[in-house]
Formats: structure tokens, C-alpha cells, sequence
């Protein structure tokens, strides 16, 4: 998991570690997206709430990291 700056990327890695559980909302046209700084801590998400169901690899990949998918 990825953001576009390093200040952005450690507020969410904060906010993860702080949450009993921490989800990642975004929407699809950030699927295979890899922007400059990596967001530490993901392992700690439950999952991602999204607009759109993945694509099958990546919603097989969070599968079997035991993450979820919501979508409203």
C-alpha cells in the first residue's frame, strides 16, 4: 500500500497502529497503482472499502491475506 508523499504515508501508518481495526478506503482506479512512499503497517488492516470488486488476482491476493472486501 502506497501514498504520494512521505508525510501522507506516515499519518496513515499512525492512524493504522492507533485503530482497534483499520480499514483502507479507496476507490478502484487505485487498483495496481504504486505511488512514491510505502504505507507501513497494512498487516494490521482489516480491509479495504472500495466502489468496485477488484480484479481477480488482487481480490484473490487480499483473500488470502485474510482481508476483506466491502463494497457499499
Amino acid at each position: 500500500v502506497t501514498d504520494f508523499t512521505l508525510m501522507g504515508a506516515e499519518a496513515r501508518a499512525r492512524m493504522i497502529a492507533a485503530a482497534q481495526r483499520g480499514w483502507f478506503v479507496i476507490d478502484s482506479s487505485k487498483f495496481g497503482l504504486l505511488t512514491p512512499c510505502r504505507i507501513g503497517g497494512p498487516a494490521r488492516a482489516a480491509g479495504i472499502i472500495t466502489d468496485r470488486a477488484p480484479e481477480p488476482r488482487l481480490a484473490a491476493a487480499l483473500a488470502r491475506a485474510g482481508r476483506e472486501v466491502i463494497i457499499p
